[in-house]
């Protein structure tokens, strides 16, 4: 503590972090976050709660901030008869970044469990914990445990058509990385780590692999095999294991939350009436058969007489002879058809399907279009169907002005009343920043690898 001034302790009931500074108020909203960050770290990584070190938090005053220094930083060092885990923070308007917080906080904790049997041992040679690849996966996961795993994310790595090798993630350096190769690495970074915890005893294989990242010259495939081995008992190598992860991870989760905007789009995609081809049309009449008494009276041809053109070109299919849509409004020429039920069958699946991702506030208009379906399937109030359908397609357009509405105001009180910009607008800017610059060369691997595939689509 720095002489001259009078900090007070306080400190979380599980006693792990100990937050120092004069203003009562900040210690106290710091204290909150710091056990809230943990609690979802604990969560996420299914881990027990316990811990041997405690982590301090120094809340410093702007003197304490050298030029170029981040606001929020960790120091750990080795103390007799343990660790010390240290985060400094220096408050601005007493606002403190959310991301940098939160990336410290998971750092030392990641540490702690790391270092926790690792006293006195010999450490020399060995990078500072934790691993970049395990830090910015768990952050990752902290963040898809908050708002519901974005398939996007991975699928937008999948689709380049080729898996980034663990090797190139392990040695990845994320400083300095652009704004999409560091969404890569992340991505990547995330789905190894849940690969991990699914693992059959995946939860405490982890915690048998955190205290194994510590051992000198010990690289992360290696301890990976020998913590989880049923990774390689099937003979799969660990590399076949991650590519299968990254190809599950790209497809949606039923947990996946549509957003209201996507929700809407779904909506008006599955509110059609999908009409199945008809076998039928289209198809050319075949000609009449000649038989022998046919051939045996036709009159000879003579050599003079115009031979026949070449046969004409087969008609245009008819549109009935392709997969067609109806709107919803045209459920009457639906209920015309034989096969109306398979019909009315299809886009109520596909409106079930979509009541489970799309967005709370859409689900009860999906089930009223859900019993519209059901009782022109029985044929049950059918007079009363088109008001019914007028006012739901009512509330669906006061729905979605309404939500346009509150998308201007946010981005109004975003752009005009906070005082400190929000993590989305911060990295927003800083990918602003980076497309004005010149790119530097740049070697690391995730470079190499965007670059590889972009030269395989420019040939």
């Amino acid at each position: 503590m720095s002489p001259g001034l009078d900090m007070q302790e306080s400190s979380i009931r599980n006693g792990q972090f100990h937050v120092w500074g004069r203003d009562r108020d900040q210690r106290r909203v710091l204290l909150s976050a710091a056990a809230e960050t943990q609690r979802l770290f604990l969560t996420a990584l299914r881990l027990p709660p316990a811990f041997r070190h405690p982590i301090v938090v120094q809340i410093r005053d702007s003197g304490s901030l050298r030029p170029g220094t981040r606001p929020v930083w960790s120091e750990i060092s080795e103390i007799s008869g343990g660790f010390r885990f240290e985060i400094n923070v220096v408050p601005e308007n007493k606002v403190v970044p959310g991301d940098l917080w939160r990336e410290e906080i998971v750092r030392c904790l990641l540490a702690e469990i790391i270092l926790r049997d690792r006293s006195g041992s010999d450490l020399s040679g060995t990078d500072a914990p934790p691993p970049d690849w395990l830090l910015h996966g768990t952050l990752e996961l902290l963040s898809y445990q908050a708002t519901g795993r974005p398939s996007e994310a991975f699928a937008s790595v999948f689709r380049l058509g080729h898996v980034l090798p663990l090797e190139d993630i392990f040695r990845a350096e994320p400083r300095g990385m652009d704004t999409v190769s560091r969404s890569i690495y992340r991505a990547s970074c995330c789905g190894l780590i849940q690969m991990l915890l699914e693992q059959p005893n995946g939860p405490a294989s982890m915690a048998a692999l955190l205290p194994a990242l510590a051992s000198a010259g010990d690289d992360p495939s290696s301890a990976i095999a020998r913590s989880f081995p049923a990774l390689t008992a099937s003979g799969n190598s660990l590399p076949k294991w991650w590519a299968l992860q990254l190809a599950t991870m790209a497809q949606p989760g039923a947990d996946e939350i549509l957003s209201p905007k996507d929700s809407d789009a779904a909506l008006s995609s599955a509110l059609v009436f999908l009409l199945p081809a008809d076998p039928d049309a289209g198809a050319q009449p075949s000609p009449k058969p000649q038989g022998r008494l046919k051939r045996l009276f036709s009159r000879k041809k003579s050599a003079a007489e115009p031979q026949p053109a070449d046969p004409p070109a087969p008609a245009a299919a008819s549109p009935d002879s392709a997969d067609r849509s109806l709107p919803f409004s045209s459920w009457p020429d639906v209920l015309k058809r034989k096969d109306r039920a398979a019909i009315l069958s299809g886009t109520s699946l596909a409106l079930t399907k979509l009541s489970i991702r799309a967005h709370p506030l859409y689900r009860p208009l999906i089930a009223d279009y859900l019993a519209v379906i059901k009782d022109l399937e029985t044929g049950k109030h059918l007079k009363d169907v088109p008001e019914r359908l007028r006012k739901t397609d009512a509330t669906t357009a006061s729905l979605r002005a309404e939500l346009s509405r509150i998308e201007d105001y946010l981005d109004w009180f975003e752009a005009t009343q906070q005082e400190e910009q929000g993590d989305e607008f911060r990295d927003y800017l800083r990918a602003e920043d980076e497309l004005k610059r010149p790119p530097p060369p740049r070697n690391d691997p995730i470079s190499r690898y965007l670059d590889e595939v972009a030269r395989e689509f420019e040939e």
